[in-house]
């Protein structure tokens, strides 16, 4: 199990998100960041492009918790919930006023 994540159906626009979908019956996943994350230093050279559109789940996640992490911004799980494998952890849905806690940063 990898843990507990946030499920929501609508979430801020102030997270990451990661958006599953299937595609040709595999497991996929887009992240999208919110645009106050292309200011950071590391944004030119993460950032996902918009032909990247769906990829394989593992890495999708992944690459979410990277930017999500690096940006210290909240990681928010949407789309088809069916994608999500469950020995991955649990989809918890999202508080509707979630406090925006920021991931801190080590120097």
């Amino acid at each position: 199990m990898l843990g507990q994540f946030w499920y929501g159906r609508a979430p801020s626009s102030d997270n990451v998100v990661l958006v599953l979908a299937w595609a040709d019956g595999e497991r996929r996943g887009k992240v999208v960041a919110p645009c106050w994350i292309e200011g950071h230093s590391f944004a030119s050279s993460l950032l996902m492009q918009p032909s990247d559109e769906l990829i394989g789940l593992p890495f999708a996640l992944s690459y979410g918790v990277l930017i999500a992490a690096s940006a210290g911004a909240n990681l928010t799980v949407t789309g088809d919930a069916s994608v999500w494998p469950e020995e991955w952890g649990i989809l918890a849905e999202e508080p509707r006023h979630r406090t925006a806690v920021r991931a801190v940063k080590s120097h």
